[in-house]
């Protein structure tokens, strides 16, 4: 095997499964890889960072710490409040997340 470029440029990108995988690009813009046509979706908002799971979940952060999660049936990113500065995910039951102000952990349920 072996690279293979892909059209597009991206800042960060995550890999969750063959199917779900996401990007931002130098300019906070959201990308989703569309697997069927081999391309890249621009998704409406504005990540610095973009987090993926094997089983379809997504979790992002904007510039102020504000945690948003992927709603697969409206395709958007819903406010999930929180300041964070770290956000880990398992799989889509399982994610955990540090408060920017304090260091307080959090975990989604």
């Amino acid at each position: 095997g072996g690279f293979g470029n892909i059209p597009g440029s991206l800042a960060s990108i995550t890999v969750g499964s063959a199917n779900n995988i996401w990007g931002v690009n130098a300019q906070n813009q959201i990308y989703n890889w569309n697997v069927s046509q081999q391309q890249w979706t621009y998704i409406a908002g504005q990540l610095d960072e973009v987090w993926t799971t094997f089983d379809g979940a997504a979790w992002g952060v904007n510039a102020q710490g504000q945690l948003y999660r992927w709603n697969s049936s409206s395709q958007s990113f819903n406010y999930q409040g929180m300041n964070v500065t770290e956000v880990l995910l398992g799989n889509a039951a399982n994610v955990w997340a540090t408060n920017a102000i304090n260091g307080a952990v959090y975990m989604w349920y």
